[in-house]
């Protein structure tokens, strides 16, 4: 009952005191992205979201291809 009630905390977190936290829930924090793009873009959107970033900062994303370290420029809708 008490881990339960410490998820259920958690979850309250998480859906309150957005930007810290960029998930739903604790389950979806935990679980991450389904693909490499997804995360890119939550990540993104984090950042755009945050009321510290400035507005009018240009923001992307960049991805590494990992066998080659080749960097490509990712524009998030």
């Amino acid at each position: 009952m008490l881990f339960h009630n410490k998820i259920k905390t958690i979850d309250l977190l998480f859906k309150h005191c957005k930007p810290e936290f960029s998930s739903a829930s604790f389950n979806e924090w935990l679980e991450g992205s389904t693909s490499v793009m997804e995360g890119l873009q939550k990540s993104v959107q984090f950042l755009r979201d945050h009321p510290l970033m400035p507005s009018d900062l240009r923001d992307y994303g960049i991805l590494m291809d990992k066998e080659s370290g080749e960097l490509t420029e990712i524009q998030v809708s």
